[in-house]
């Protein structure tokens, strides 16, 4: 396990070189370009959303009983400290999966949003970018309800916050069972999100060979964020399907706001209108 820590760090340090010097200069959307017919060479199985244990703060079940500090680096914190016997609330005999549960809840807390910053790390979208699963450790306890329980014990404490809602047990179990729907309906829509993804980085890309760069650059820009933003939305489960249906909606509407009136500048010489 600890070799396997020191391979994460090593990858999420080459992953955070390797996108050093990218634009970030947008506020409202990723902090990394992807070029629109990148998604061409991306199959359904790209699509699929990611996630982990963190993610039950985003369910309903959590959400309407105000248990989305689960999804913080303090709570984390108060998840390893339970699991590491370092609380009052550690149980006598700590299952030694709990410490690699604690591991995994740490690993995933730095790749994905919190409440606050609410958007991905940059290593998460490189890895997300390129189809693949945010690379964490999986424990068999990684969501165990006793743990959390524990750890939601240890963060009121932790926090001065007493007045928070601790989570139960079987808000765990419910919050698990919401997150593995949210995720099988994203995945029954992978194939129809990665059409979409090609159909509208196509358009993006004909409106730039027929002078949409020249000619309106920054909503070239910006409908390649909203792409993006709609791929990387079906790729986790922060946003629910409507929502993500919605932001690849908006992507289209961008894309064709920009071929049409360059469509016609073509014919008339690529002069911009």
């Amino acid at each position: 396990m600890k070799t396997k820590n020191i391979l994460m760090l090593v990858v999420s340090c080459l992953l955070l070189a390797g996108i050093a010097g990218v634009d970030k200069s947008s506020a409202d959307g990723p902090g990394i370009e992807m070029r629109a017919g990148d998604f061409k060479m991306l199959s359904p199985h790209a699509f699929w959303p990611s996630s982990g244990c963190p993610d039950i703060a985003n369910t309903k079940t959590f959400q309407t009983q105000g248990l989305g500090y689960v999804n913080s680096p303090e709570f984390a914190g108060a998840v390893h400290a339970v699991a590491y016997d370092a609380s009052e609330y550690s149980p006598a005999e700590i299952p030694p999966d709990w410490r690699v549960a604690a591991e995994n809840w740490i690993e995933y807390i730095k790749l994905t949003p919190d409440e606050e910053s609410n958007w991905l790390s940059p290593s998460a979208l490189f890895q997300l970018r390129g189809g693949e699963g945010l690379l964490f450790p999986k424990g068999k306890y990684a969501c165990n309800p006793d743990l959390v329980y524990l750890a939601s014990l240890e963060y009121r404490k932790m926090q001065r916050r007493e007045d928070l809602p601790p989570v139960f047990p079987r808000a765990v179990h419910a919050a698990t069972k919401d997150l593995q729907e949210i995720i099988a309906a994203k995945r029954q829509m992978a194939r129809r999100f990665a059409a979409r993804a090609t159909a509208i980085g196509s358009k993006i890309a004909e409106a730039e060979r027929m002078g949409a760069g020249n000619c309106s650059p920054g909503e070239v820009a910006r409908a390649k964020r909203e792409l993006e933003r709609a791929f990387i939305e079906a790729r986790t489960v922060q946003s629910t399907l409507p929502e993500t249906v919605l932001s690849f909606d908006r992507a289209e509407r961008m894309a064709e706001f920009l071929l049409e009136p360059h469509k016609f500048a073509s014919s008339r010489g690529g002069s911009c209108q």
